[in-house]
């Protein structure tokens, strides 16, 4: 399975599980009033910052793609269903 972009779902799934490790393991050392080392903050304030920026680009990107996929996959009028009065005249008279 790949996500956008051609990325595997193994690498999606593995980041997943290795950020929760870190998740866990940061509110270990919250509740037990234990100092977080500065660096793993700023790492947390780049990768929030890094997801935030990537899934706006997804969201903004498939809106778009399913506008696009909207207005190919609509039936094209013709041009006698474009006028109200149409309905009642038959085909034979324009031919």
């Amino acid at each position: 399975m790949n996500y956008h972009f051609g990325v595997p779902g193994s690498l999606i799934w593995t980041t997943h599980i290795i950020f929760g490790i870190l998740f866990v393991y940061l509110g270990y050392l919250i509740q037990e009033g234990k100092p977080v080392h500065k660096l793993v903050g700023t790492a947390l304030i780049v990768l929030g910052v890094t997801m935030a920026l990537y899934h706006t680009h997804l969201w903004y990107y498939e809106s778009k793609k399913d506008d696009r996929e909207d207005f190919r996959g609509s039936p094209r009028r013709e041009r006698s269903q474009s006028y109200e009065g149409d309905e009642d005249e038959s085909d034979e008279e324009y031919e």
